[in-house]
Parts: structure tokens; sequence; C-alpha cells
């Protein structure tokens, strides 16, 4: 342990020598180390004026109260003289979203903006598939293609099948159901289970206990 003197409040403690080969070990406590700690605002020497971008490329100001506002936002309402309503945004025209210059700025429904940075369709992503039912030919996601390559072009087309490929015939009663697939069910309806247990119920003649079927 190395004794060394705090570099703010000019107090003697035991640091580490490898804190000092850091650069570490300078002040006695946290306290010293940042001394503004709890201050905001302009009061706080990392203080940055309030505005900084964000990673979508908006710029953030804040407003007070621990709060931030898009720039872009406020500088509209300053020259509409009144709040945005729930209906509209602001469109940057030359696509920059730091450029916040009020000629660069226009007020939009939100419908329209959307249309506006629509990029279209992506015939990348799209791939062609076989219905295994009708046998007709469709688009769909690539990716759901890749991952589900035995696909339907609809609903009605997935329920045709799963009755045609997926019938069995009851345990009991011997009518016919349809059951999904993947679950191996032995009864058509929740009363033949229960009718064929009570049918097969057995009793051990010591202990007068049932014996599971």
């Amino acid at each position: 342990m190395l004794l060394r003197e705090c570099g703010e409040c000019g107090k003697e403690f035991r640091t580490f020598p490898s804190q000092t080969k850091k650069g570490h070990g300078i002040y006695c406590s946290r306290k010293c180390a940042n001394k503004h700690k709890g201050l905001s605002g302009p009061q706080n020497p990392n203080w940055r004026g309030g505005r900084y971008i964000l990673g979508s490329g908006y710029i953030g100001i804040n407003v007070g109260g621990g709060r931030y506002r898009l720039e872009h936002g406020i500088i509209m309402e300053a020259h509409l003289g009144r709040p945005l309503r729930p209906g509209e945004q602001v469109h940057h025209r030359n696509g920059n979203r730091s450029d916040n210059r009020l000629e660069n700025l226009e007020l939009v429904a939100v419908a329209a903006h959307a249309r506006g940075h629509h990029r279209g369709r992506i015939p990348s992503k799209w791939a062609k598939a076989k219905c295994l039912n009708c046998g007709q030919e469709f688009e769909r996601y690539a990716g759901w293609v890749k991952r589900h390559p035995r696909t339907y072009c609809s609903y009605k087309c997935y329920l045709a099948a799963l009755q045609r490929n997926n019938r069995h015939a009851c345990f009991r009663c011997g009518q016919a159901f349809v059951a999904i697939p993947g679950r191996h069910r032995k009864f058509c309806s929740a009363q033949c289970y229960r009718a064929h247990r009570a049918e097969h119920r057995q009793y051990d003649p010591i202990t007068h206990r049932r014996i599971p079927v």
C-alpha cells in the first residue's frame, strides 16, 4: 500500500500501487473525486448546453426537469405559436435530421409523412412458395418461407389440409375426428376419455384402492 495525499482536500490516504500505475488513486473518496456530483444544468462542469445528438440523428434539447424534447418540434411550435396537434409531424425536406433550420422544416400529417419515407416493397425480401393444398403459387416473406417451407396460401387451405391429413378414429366409440398435428389423441372428446376410464377401472383386492389405468 502507498501513502498519498488527496488532490482535492489534501488528506493522506492509502492506495494500491496498481491504481497509481493506471492513473487512479488521486482522491481519497468519491466525494473528492467528483465534488460536483448531484449538480444539474449549468452548475455541473460536464454541462454541454443541454443539446445533444441522438443515435437516430435527431437533436434533443433539455427543457428542464430532466426532460428532453426534439429540437425540430420546438422550432416548429415557436413558428406556429401553438403546440403540435396529435395528427401533425415535422418533416426535414433535405433528409438531414440534424438540420433544423426553419426553411428545412415542413409541417405534415402523420399519414403523408409515412408515405414520404416509405421505401416501397423490397423484392429481395420476398420469395415464391407453393400451396400444399391447392398447388397455387404465391409470394411470401423469404424468412418465413425458410422457417416454414410447408406453407399454405390461406387459412382456408390450411384447415382443409388439416382435416384431410390428420383424421383419427376414437379409441372408444370409433368416431372419426381431427387432431392437431403433434398431439397424440386417442379419444374424440373428454366424455369418451372419462367413460373409457370408468369402464376399465380396477381395484386392488387387498388395499381396495383404485389401480391406475
